[in-house]
């Protein structure tokens, strides 16, 4: 993670200026961040929470699952690499059986891309809301969610690979957020317009 070059805030708190130098690099094999056990990203998902980053995958990733971020018990990846794009999967533990949900190979490789993932896990007739840039994009349902959500609260996250680690992100990865709540489309389309002149200069 290299020091870029920030100042002020507008209303949603995001940098009116800040350089693309200020994003995490990771290597595809070995990089990433860990972030400790907390209250505050402890089962982020239950009564709705969002994960949001901006992305720029190299490939697929290491063993074809490169994590965007992983606690645990669910995760956002990249995987399947085709035709210069790879596709994105959102996974979550169950006490019965998981949730896997799948889009097409949609992300573009070397570019940056705008990624939310909201969900309600409260329920299993639930299903995540995946945007890229903006725009909410088909998912595939490839495994369906019985019983309840398995609990993560002991565990850290890591954003750019899983604990082992493993599966290592290759690529670029920056402003990486997280919501108790599921945001809206509105905050989306906003949240992405705030973020293009930075990954689309």
């Amino acid at each position: 993670l290299t020091e870029g070059i920030t100042s002020g805030r507008d209303s949603q708190g995001f940098y009116l200026k800040d350089t693309d130098e200020n994003v995490l690099t990771l290597n595809g094999e070995s990089d990433y961040i860990e972030v400790p056990q907390s209250d505050v990203i402890n089962n982020i998902y239950d009564t709705g929470g969002s994960i949001e980053a901006w992305i720029k995958p190299q490939s697929d990733g290491q063993s074809d699952g490169g994590r965007i971020y992983e606690k645990k018990q669910h995760n956002l990846l990249t995987h399947s690499e085709s035709g210069g794009n790879v596709k994105l999967q959102f996974y979550i533990k169950f006490t019965g059986a998981d949730g896997t949900w799948d889009t097409g190979a949609v992300v573009p490789i070397n570019q940056w891309s705008h990624v939310i993932v909201t969900y309600d896990a409260d329920s299993v007739s639930n299903n995540p809301i995946l945007y890229i840039d903006g725009s909410s994009v088909s998912l595939t349902e490839s495994t369906t969610p019985t019983s309840t959500r398995e609990d993560d609260s002991t565990y850290p996250m890591q954003i750019g690979n899983n604990a082992s680690p493993s599966r290592a992100f290759d690529g670029n990865i920056d402003d990486f957020r997280l919501y108790d709540r599921i945001i809206t489309s509105t905050e989306v389309t906003k949240n992405y317009n705030a973020g293009l002149s930075k990954h689309r200069n």
